[in-house]
């Protein structure tokens, strides 16, 4: 199969990447000029590059030619003094732009969405950013007949991880024993998802499109499960052998933030995917990958 990919060099697209030249697919990976490939170095002779700041997109499809699916990961939080233009530009107009000038090149493209609730403050413009895109994916599967998949993400951990993020905060904080690490209560429970599992879950959509019933079709993707934040800290700080004392409710947690978040997984199981690695398992292979690839002090 062939794939086009945006968000190749992030956290979960260059798991995503690996993962299909793994499987023997022909990958075409969209990015910027400026983006850094080393989470891709050992793939570079494997993959196709193209830089869409560098090229129009009827240029883009020429070159890539026709694909089976385009999975869109590329993604703008908002952090890191990003504008609400900027996030609009990467979450919405950049995908429907490519999509656009797609024709009949290519016939699903699978998007990762957030679980966040459009009322949660946190990240809000990302959010209804993404929102915003879904409703344009259904439009456009209605208007040409292509399937268009909306996969809602609950809370990816992992290798690899943007290290400005919590969860490889904490892990940092935890190996490195810093004295005394200060949290909010960790009350919230939250479905903790290991990326290999998002990531088959995006090849397996991919993989079973003929079994989607219609064109547009939105998918829960999480372990099926929550836990607290504070028993996943917990987990972390037990397995990273941590001398940290952590400081439960030193912080106040963030207004609006939801009490409990789970994924609802029945429809990605019609499909054949459940999730494989359990929270322990993967906190222990994420814990062990950030002792191997430490950043210097």
């Amino acid at each position: 199969m062939k794939a086009v990919v945006t968000g190749a060099t992030g956290f979960i697209g260059s798991h995503l990447t690996r993962r299909l030249v793994q499987l023997d697919w022909s990958v075409h990976v969209i990015k910027r000029s400026s983006s850094s490939l080393h989470k891709l170095d050992d793939l570079l002779a494997s993959v196709q590059f193209y830089d869409a700041d560098e090229n129009d997109f009827v240029d883009l499809w020429d070159s890539v030619g026709n694909a089976d699916v385009v999975f869109h990961l590329a993604t703008a939080y908002g952090r890191n003094k990003q504008s609400d233009i900027e996030v609009q530009n990467t979450n919405v107009k950049f995908p429907a732009q490519l999509l656009s000038q797609a024709r009949d090149r290519v016939s699903l493209c699978i998007a990762t969405d957030t679980c966040f609730p459009d009322s949660y403050p946190y990240l809000q413009s990302y959010t209804r950013s993404k929102q915003q895109f879904a409703n344009w994916g259904k439009k456009w599967s209605e208007r040409t007949s292509n399937r268009f998949v909306n996969l809602k993400l609950q809370h990816p951990f992992g290798p690899h991880d943007g290290h400005g993020k919590f969860i490889p905060w904490i892990v940092e904080q935890c190996i490195g024993n810093v004295e005394e690490i200060d949290l909010t209560s960790g009350s919230q429970e939250k479905d903790f998802i290991f990326v290999a599992d998002v990531v088959d879950a995006l090849v397996s959509i991919a993989q079973s499109r003929s079994q989607l019933d219609r064109e547009f079709s939105e998918f829960d993707c999480g372990s099926g499960s929550s836990r607290s934040i504070r028993s996943f800290v917990e987990l972390i700080h037990k397995m990273a052998s941590s001398d940290s004392k952590l400081n439960f409710g030193a912080l106040p947690s963030r207004a609006g933030e939801p009490e409990k978040s789970v994924a609802d997984i029945t429809a990605l199981k019609k499909i054949g995917w459940c999730p494989k690695t359990t929270v322990q398992e993967g906190i222990q292979l994420t814990v062990q990958w950030h002792r191997e690839n430490r950043l210097p002090c």
